[in-house]
């Protein structure tokens, strides 16, 4: 049956299942030759490689359970407070968020580290010096199997994959795109997708992006068949679509969750037409399809299959990221890959900035250690349930203040709202001048457009995007009133202006 499975076309230029050695000059598929040092470690063979967590933000110091007020993505129990250097180079944090049930003894064989009283954790020694270091291999190994369990554990991965430490997901998508793409080539991506992909990655790049229209689950599999059959291939390499972008979790900006039945014909016509999977699931762990409801009744861990649980060729690269479940700050996360193209994102990683950085996996790996993968799910459900609280309130005021201005899709994941205008052909700046009189703030849908042609001709585009993740529950009703105020004043003056 493998050998009767439609080979990734990535496979057809890497004959070799097993990855190079980092120690080795390596090619990338963009014809860029990266040298590494003698030093560089070539990353495990085995099914256990991991990646990165969200660092820390400093060498030495006390890490203290943030304020009440603080931004909920940065919540995981963790602040710098600026304490003095601990003999030894030794770092000290404070856990606020495990219970006493969650101090456990930290992983055997992680020399260096010890738990102290009252959920405290204490990293000296070798580990304290190598969190100073460089890491020239795939990530810090501890961490590494942690995520290779978590990865295990939420995806089961029908194929072998590896690892790999990123700086953050747009990190991993920028390297993953380096190894993947040649200027000129094409990548298909949703109608909207998250700015800084189009902006930051593809454009740049020289990529030219084949827009998917999408409906409130993502990318429509007919609208995908369509672009694939019209596409042809780039006048610049000659070759047809290789590679697609999606957002399944959600999705950034429109908040739309891909449902497994989706998802299976999405990924069975990147099979048709040989395309490889770049599934960027930041927010996989903010799902709460009950809504709100207590701890107990949230998903936790127990969550939809993924893209890269339905993989059966090898031809998914999954990111992921502490950034939205521990905090933005630490700017960490790891990409999931077949053995071949996680030996070529290892070395674009080193290539670009040396490796993420080790404090950060370091004391990521010493605190999720500390929690055990059961402490993490209870962390993970209280996540669940704050956004799950906060989405409901934004759903109820947009409900009382909206009607007959904007209409929307009730948010199941993620921390966004995505709204389109009734009555106004654009959330142009007419509009934006009014939302800044009324001093609310959203973000225009223009921005994420990713249909160059239309966006730069100044095509009409009708929707915006509002978060609930970084406001009080009680400012939302106040928010939504703001903003139904201002919808108001630019229909009147529309109206006035066309009589």
């Amino acid at each position: 049956l493998a050998s009767q499975r439609p080979r990734p076309w990535y496979q057809f230029r890497l004959p070799n299942s097993s990855p190079p050695a980092l120690s080795a000059p390596h090619h990338l598929t963009n014809g860029t030759c990266v040298g590494l040092a003698a030093a560089a470690a070539a990353p495990s063979h085995q099914q256990g490689d991991g990646a990165t967590s969200n660092g820390m933000h400093a060498a030495c110091g006390t890490l203290h359970p943030p304020p009440s007020h603080a931004h909920p993505a940065s919540t995981s129990g963790m602040s710098y407070e600026g304490g003095a250097a601990q003999g030894n180079g030794a770092v000290t944090l404070a856990n606020g968020g495990a219970s006493a049930s969650q101090q456990q003894a930290v992983h055997d064989g992680l020399t260096g580290a010890s738990v102290q009283g009252s959920g405290s954790l204490h990293v000296s020694g070798q580990l304290a010096n190598d969190a100073q270091q460089y890491m020239f291999h795939s990530g810090h190994p501890p961490l590494l199997q942690w995520t290779r369990t978590i990865v295990d554990a939420c995806h089961a991965p029908p194929c072998p994959t590896q690892c790999v430490a990123t700086a953050g997901a747009v990190h991993a998508l920028n390297c993953a795109v380096s190894c993947l793409c040649d200027p000129g080539d094409f990548i298909i991506c949703e109608e909207f997708a998250y700015t800084h992909a189009p902006e930051c990655v593809f454009t740049p790049r020289g990529l030219h992006m084949l827009p998917v229209a999408m409906d409130e689950q993502g990318m429509v599999p007919d609208a995908l068949r369509r672009v694939l059959q019209t596409a042809g291939v780039s006048k610049v390499t000659g070759r047809p679509p290789r590679v697609i972008y999606i957002i399944p979790t959600g999705q950034n900006p429109t908040g739309a969750m891909m449902g497994v039945e989706r998802k299976k014909e999405i990924y069975e016509i990147c099979r048709a037409h040989n395309l490889v999977i770049l599934e960027d699931d930041a927010y996989y762990w903010l799902q709460f399809p009950h809504g709100a409801q207590p701890d107990s009744r949230q998903p936790g861990l127990c969550l939809p299959p993924s893209l890269l649980s339905l993989d059966v060729d090898g031809r998914v690269m999954r990111i992921d990221t502490f950034a939205k479940v521990l905090g933005p700050g630490y700017r960490l996360g790891w990409i999931t890959a077949p053995p071949p193209l996680a030996a070529k994102m290892a070395c674009a990683v080193q290539a670009s900035c040396c490796g993420p950085a080790s404090i950060s996996q370091v004391v990521i790996s010493e605190l999720l250690n500390m929690w055990g993968l059961d402490g993490f799910e209870a962390f993970v459900r209280k996540q669940q349930t704050m956004y799950a609280r906060r989405a409901a309130v934004a759903s109820a005021a947009a409900h009382q203040h909206l009607k007959g201005l904007a209409s929307f899709e009730e948010p199941t994941a993620g921390m966004f709202m995505w709204f389109k205008l009734t009555g106004l052909p654009d959330c142009g700046p007419e509009v934006v001048e009014e939302l800044v009189a009324a001093k609310v703030v959203v973000v225009p849908g223009r921005p994420f457009w990713t249909a160059p042609a239309a966006a730069d001709a100044g095509a009409p585009c009708p929707y915006f995007r509002a978060t609930f993740g970084s406001v009080k529950e009680e400012q939302l009703q106040e928010g939504f009133a703001r903003l139904a105020s201002a919808l108001k004043a630019a229909k009147s003056k529309k109206a006035a202006s066309c009589s």
